[in-house]
């Protein structure tokens, strides 16, 4: 019995429940590294772990790291919400979602944003076709143009005006983005959602499930935050 007390002060000492957040520090470090990787596979390997150790030592992060604190480990499972989500492991994601409401309860909104933005991106891979089309109509268009004009001119300019040319920047500016306006792409976004409605439903059940359970939890709660309320 001494020796289960003795061990349990030093696991609650200061130094070890400190390096908890130590460790999950580096957690996040991973996190944001894997991150980066998905979110821009070209930036390579070296390029990410810098990038990852800078936002690792950011002040606001580095703050917490030493402290005894829930900072460290809802951002950890934060970004493990998104890491998953991007990888399209819906399960797991929302099995890290429900650990990072229970860390911060206003962490449900970074729930919500993750999987609008992983619908968005699952019904646009339902609609290649008419993504390639959106991206593929203005460019021809506007290169038909551009070569029409160019043609009277000789190889070598023909060559700097495709490069400095501000028709060619058009058509750079409008693959990116095959809208014309803000309106007409979340019109046409909604519309896919709306179509495809059931299998959105059924690939994002478990962020459902969750969403039901914390609107269950605020009307029992009487908020959004755990623990009774003050006015």
């Amino acid at each position: 019995m001494f020796r289960v007390a003795k061990t349990f002060d030093v696991l609650c000492s200061t130094a070890a429940l400190r390096s908890t957040n130590v460790i999950l520090a580096m957690v996040c470090a991973v996190l944001i590294h894997d991150l980066l990787l998905c979110i821009r596979p070209g930036i390579g390997e070296r390029k990410a772990t810098a990038y990852a150790i800078l936002v690792a030592l950011y002040p606001v992060h580095w703050f917490f790291t030493f402290l005894y604190y829930t900072d460290v480990a809802s951002l950890a499972a934060v970004l493990a919400v998104y890491l998953f989500c991007l990888k399209k492991q819906f399960w797991i994601s929302t099995m890290f979602g429900v650990f990072s409401i229970l860390f911060r309860q206003t962490n449900v909104i970074w729930i919500i944003f993750f999987a609008a933005n992983g619908a968005i991106t699952y019904v646009k891979d339902l609609y290649p076709k008419d993504n390639a089309s959106h991206e593929n109509s203005e460019p021809i268009h506007q290169s038909k143009k551009a070569s029409a004009r160019d043609n009277k001119t000789s190889v070598q300019s023909l060559r700097r005006r495709r490069i400095n040319s501000p028709i060619n920047k058009v058509i750079v500016c409008e693959s990116a983005n095959p809208y014309n306006s803000l309106t007409e792409e979340v019109c046409d976004i909604s519309l896919k959602l709306w179509n495809s409605k059931c299998e959105i439903l059924i690939a994002f059940a478990p962020f459902v499930v969750v969403m039901a359970a914390f609107v269950a939890f605020i009307i029992w709660n009487g908020g959004i935050v755990l623990g009774k309320l003050y006015i």
